[in-house]
């Protein structure tokens, strides 16, 4: 039998590290295309997964987001140097690895029962999103001009609204995945199609939410322009309240996902400065019930109970049962030892 505190990074059959190396590419290559100046939605991607997947896949995470900041850059290596092309491609995730380590062990964002604590969440998201604006300030200082100078494009202005976007970004994808993860930690059984259409929250996103966003969206878009636009943005922000003052933070986690792409899809250009006021609003507004946490959102479960595994509980809604096999967080090493998404044995080859 294997040794316990023997590494088991070895042991995981190669294609999962290779499906989790590819998942974030092709994840973090859509969210790229969706961000903006004043809205990373990438840094949200790389927040959850340093929070929740297992730490023996954050060399496949980093490889991936290597991959996928080399399919940008390296167009542009002959504009920007060589020097600027090495610097760009140590990942975001390199700076903030330490960071989440030092949290999980000592300041935990999830308390004993997997239910987040707001405020190491809003300080990690804080501290990554100033990491990433300074990896950001420290590959334009690397850039050397065709003419032989260096970029001047580096401020504290410009830092700030990196962070800005940065958090915003992070705020608009990680609190969401939080929530439906907390959401299916409360099951004691799988999710299914027919029950996830009867929860309240689902229903009042989808009847609610999203035709007040969406009609808001394409009034801002083809009806109106100049000093109004500004108002029919800040109008997005009134359902994600609606739906935080009914359903806690849960409400606006998700209700402030919804909104901030509508939102977002209203700018004129990827820099589009008149942005900014409702998305620090929209980002106060999430914020402020992630703070109050506790309020309107369910405690740990009652005594007894036993939770599913959120992972499995929403692979339930697979259809394919040879897919929700491949994607088990269950792995075998190569001695056949069976292995849980924690990385404590299952069952042991021999039994």
């Amino acid at each position: 039998m294997i040794d316990q505190h023997v590494d088991r990074t070895l042991l995981t059959p190669w294609w999962q590290h290779l499906c989790v190396m590819a998942a974030y590419v092709m994840t973090d290559q859509i969210l790229s295309g969706m961000s903006y100046r004043t809205s990373v939605l990438t840094a949200g991607l790389r927040l959850s997964c340093l929070l929740l997947v297992s730490r023996r896949f954050w060399g496949a995470i980093i490889v991936g987001e290597i991959l996928s900041i080399a399919v940008i850059t390296i167009p542009c290596v002959s504009a920007f140097g060589t020097t600027w092309l090495t610097a760009v491609l140590i990942p975001p995730m390199l700076y903030c690895i330490p960071l989440v380590f030092f949290m999980q062990n000592h300041v935990s964002v999830f308390d004993q029962y997997g239910y987040i604590r707001p405020v190491p969440l809003l300080i990690a998201t804080s501290l990554c999103a100033l990491l990433s604006a300074l990896r950001t300030d420290l590959t334009f200082l690397a850039v050397v001009m065709q003419d032989g100078s260096s970029f001047r494009g580096v401020s504290w202005n410009s830092t700030g609204q990196m962070t800005f976007g940065s958090y915003l970004g992070s705020l608009t994808i990680t609190p969401f995945v939080l929530a439906v993860r907390e959401r299916l930690l409360r099951r004691t059984q799988p999710l299914s199609w027919h029950e996830l259409m009867k929860r309240s929250l689902f229903r009042d996103v989808l009847m609610f939410e999203l035709p007040i966003v969406a009609g808001l969206f394409l009034a801002a878009t083809f009806l109106i322009g100049g000093t109004n636009l500004a108002w029919f943005r800040a109008l997005m922000i009134v359902p994600v309240v609606m739906l935080g003052l009914r359903h806690g933070w849960h409400g606006a986690a998700v209700g402030g996902m919804v909104a901030s792409f509508f939102l977002t899809a209203t700018a004129l250009d990827h820099r589009d400065p008149s942005l900014f006021p409702t998305q620090a609003t929209l980002a106060l507004t999430i914020s402020f019930w992630l703070l109050l946490a506790q309020r309107g959102t369910p405690k740990s479960l009652p005594p007894g109970s036993i939770p599913t595994s959120a992972w499995a509980s929403l692979m339930s809604l697979v259809p394919v049962q040879s897919i929700r096999y491949a994607l088990s967080p269950r792995y075998r090493g190569l001695d056949g030892t069976l292995y849980g998404a924690d990385g404590r044995m299952i069952a042991s080859a021999a039994g």
